[in-house]
């Protein structure tokens, strides 16, 4: 059988065939968890009938992504952690030394760098609340999929 006599099947009909939410297939083939998937011209998601997962394998999934999250959630926390020792450190010297221009973290805390050699407070935060937001929805996710066989 080739690939153009493979049926497509739209996600609520996934739903019905695996027991998973249409909103969590769609988060699980935007980060590209699933296989099978294929797109309309117009964008819309669709999954080839071969390549519909089993309930347990979606569950795996989801706590794999999740646990992934959380440890990039860990590295984002390090990170402000670091920035916020060096804007503490700024406003020490600043203190101690009051006639010296302030130092670079500083006055550079609320802007927000795009280079990943020059993080600030800002970028440093705004990282930590997208993997944060990651692990909430990865999180949310698996605890509906786990109600729903």
């Amino acid at each position: 059988m080739g690939d153009d006599d493979v049926k497509l099947l739209k996600l609520s009909e996934v739903q019905k065939l695996c027991g998973i939410p249409v909103n969590t297939l769609r988060m699980l083939i935007e980060d590209d968890q699933l296989i099978g998937v294929a797109r309309s011209g117009s964008g819309h998601a669709y999954l080839r009938e071969d390549a519909v997962p089993q309930w347990g394998q979606i569950i795996e999934i989801l706590e794999r992504q999740r646990a992934l999250h959380l440890r990039r959630a860990q590295m984002a926390f390090a990170r402000v952690r670091t920035e916020l020792e060096a804007v503490a450190n700024d406003l020490e010297m600043a203190v101690e030394e009051p006639t010296l221009p302030l130092g670079d973290d500083l006055t550079a805390f609320k802007a927000y760098s795009h280079r990943s050699d020059q993080t600030t407070l800002l970028s440093a935060m705004q990282r930590l609340e997208e993997t944060v937001w990651r692990v909430r929805s990865y999180d949310e996710a698996l605890r509906k999929a786990r109600r729903a066989p």
